[in-house]
């Protein structure tokens, strides 16, 4: 719970600083945990941009992108989690049912795709 937590209020607050990672993806992200405190250090920032305001569309990509990759072994609940504390630090949750949907929709067409320590594993929902 703490990890899930921690992540959303960190990407809420890079959105909420205006900051787009145009590739955001689990791969590009490390986790230090420090007494049950989580470090995220983002990679990949040639495809970092400064925005006037971070769009609901962006948003909505972002949240996508880490949807797709990030394993099954993090469940609906920890993903409906992560997407409220997120939606809640953007004070944003009036937007819950058009993002969530939004979400589902375009998630449901792919598979899951993410680095592990044997290379790349795909999963279905």
């Amino acid at each position: 719970k703490a990890l899930i937590s921690n992540f959303a209020k960190t990407l809420a607050g890079m959105h909420n600083h205006n900051i787009f990672h145009h590739d955001l993806k689990t791969c590009n992200i490390m986790v230090k945990e420090y007494e049950k405190m989580f470090n995220f250090t983002f990679l990949d920032f040639d495809k970092v941009s400064f925005r006037a305001e971070i769009t609901i569309r962006k948003r909505v990509k972002n949240l996508i992108q880490i949807n797709l990759s990030t394993p099954r072994l993090f469940t609906l609940t920890d993903r409906l989690r992560f997407l409220r504390e997120y939606l809640e630090q953007c004070g944003i949750m009036n937007e819950k049912k058009n993002i969530l949907r939004e979400i589902v929709n375009i998630s449901k067409v792919d598979k899951i795709l993410y680095v592990s320590s044997q290379g790349d594993v795909t999963e279905d929902w």
